[in-house]
């Protein structure tokens, strides 16, 4: 499975899932249904009759974070759980997606006499 395709399971769909128990939120304005219809659906949600996909907007809006932060983080679990990344190439990647403050509070975690010693070694 690719990244885009990891992606589009865990935001897309066309309402009806990818099964019979699967509702996802996207699809929800597609379907025909009437008022009566999706208070069941709702209480099938509810009562965890149904599974309920929410958007990754929801998602976000839910959490109180931005699209990007989600799917940084959706990215590096993707990658993560695919084994396709080494130590040092995961170590790279999650130096590379961070900020400023984050490098910096990686540096304190680590030691900076660690960090120091390392620039020496590929360096010299």
């Amino acid at each position: 499975m690719t990244l885009s395709t990891a992606l589009s399971h865990s935001s897309n769909g066309n309402g009806n899932g990818r099964g019979p128990n699967i509702v996802h939120e996207r699809g929800l304005a597609h379907r025909n249904m009437t008022h009566e219809e999706r208070v069941k659906l709702a209480a099938d949600v509810a009562t965890d009759k149904k599974k309920f996909v929410p958007s990754m907007a929801h998602l976000v809006k839910a959490f109180e974070i931005t699209d990007v932060e989600l799917r940084k983080e959706l990215k590096r679990r993707w990658f993560q759980e695919a084994e396709l990344l080494t130590t040092s190439e995961a170590i790279a990647f999650n130096w590379e997606a961070a900020t400023k403050e984050e490098k910096a509070e990686a540096v304190r975690r680590i030691g900076v006499a660690d960090v120091w010693d390392t620039i020496a070694t590929v360096t010299s």
